[in-house]
């Protein structure tokens, strides 16, 4: 049994998962491929990243002893999961929509375990980060911690959703097309459950800060402050007084609407503009440090390494790169 972990991403998830079953890992035009030829664990991952929080993945698993890893998941949001009865992904066997949100409440359960129990699966998976997700609705703010465990979607709500989840993978796109294709689709999915969110029961939920009409304006001005000045920051303190906020309402009111603190939202700023400049503007590792705010180079390709997985020389070098 392996010692239970912190992840802060998806990318950390499945990073530790090749760790364990000493996978290996390729970047493509559209994100990641995963595989693992271990005798015990055999698997091919295909995961499309259409933005920061925004997901497709294409699983396949052989595995002949049941494989299991404890986690601390340490990011929000929520997935949907459909398991095929082969690998052609058209005879749908379940669907399992898996609601991923912290709450404060020092009794609701933290840790989690991926558990593949020995059999072949074929699934498709669909990621939202709460961020992107909050864009369209404050989830916490809807959700109960009770309903925070994986739900079966049956009856005709799976009707519904069949067609839109085998769609994703037989798309007679390519390229770009493909994947505008397939975000119009993974969207589409997320307006149906969003169906079956709302009628969970209202029960009792983690303590929220109020927030008002001004606040929340406030928060989407810190916000846009946050993304075009994210090389040099301002202050918690300095972002209160410019946008009439208290302490409290600046920092947790930040999270509350979109999952994620100051501190670590000016980081994300920071990573996502990092692979632009390398990915698009084809700068070197050092220029990009230096436009994104770090002194020391070191400390900058420590960083993202540990945020996406790879280095920037490895972008450097990839001649088809993640997206």
């Amino acid at each position: 049994m392996y010692e239970p972990c912190e992840l802060h991403n998806y990318t950390e998830f499945f990073e530790r998962i090749l760790t364990i079953t000493k996978g290996c890992r390729e970047i493509t035009d559209f994100g990641f491929i995963y595989r693992g030829d271990e005798p015990e664990q055999q698997y091919e991952l295909q995961r499309y990243i259409f933005s920061q929080g925004f997901e497709v993945m294409f699983l396949k698993y052989a595995v002949k002893e049941e494989f299991r890893f404890p986690f601390v998941p340490q990011y929000e949001g929520l997935e949907v999961t459909s398991y095929f009865k082969d690998e052609s992904l058209r005879t749908l066997d379940n669907l399992v929509y898996c609601p991923m949100f912290l709450y404060e409440r020092k009794d609701a359960a933290k840790e989690r375990c991926f558990i593949v129990k020995p059999g072949r699966y074929y699934a498709i998976n669909v990621y939202f980060d709460k961020t992107w997700l909050y864009d369209f609705i404050d989830l916490k703010s809807r959700i109960p911690l009770s309903a925070c465990k994986p739900i079966a979607i049956q009856g005709e709500k799976q009707a519904h959703l069949i067609p839109l989840v085998t769609s994703l993978r037989e798309s007679e796109f390519s390229g770009i097309a493909k994947r505008v294709y397939m975000q119009g689709r993974a969207i589409e999915l997320f307006a149906f459950l969003l169906d079956i969110i709302m009628e969970i029961p209202e029960i009792e939920q983690s303590t929220l800060v109020y927030l008002c009409v001004q606040d929340k304006a406030a928060l989407r001005q810190v916000k846009a402050r946050i993304e075009s000045d994210f090389s040099t920051p301002p202050s918690l303190n300095e972002l209160a007084h410019n946008y009439c906020l208290n302490m409290r309402k600046l920092t947790q009111g930040f999270k509350q609407m979109y999952g994620t603190t100051v501190y670590d939202y000016v980081f994300a700023c920071r990573m996502k503009r990092a692979l632009f400049c390398l990915r698009n503007l084809k700068m070197s590792v050092a220029d990009t440090a230096a436009q994104i705010g770090y002194v020391h180079q070191g400390h900058f390709i420590s960083r993202f390494s540990k945020y996406y997985g790879f280095t920037p020389g490895q972008i450097k070098k990839s001649s088809s790169v993640y997206k």
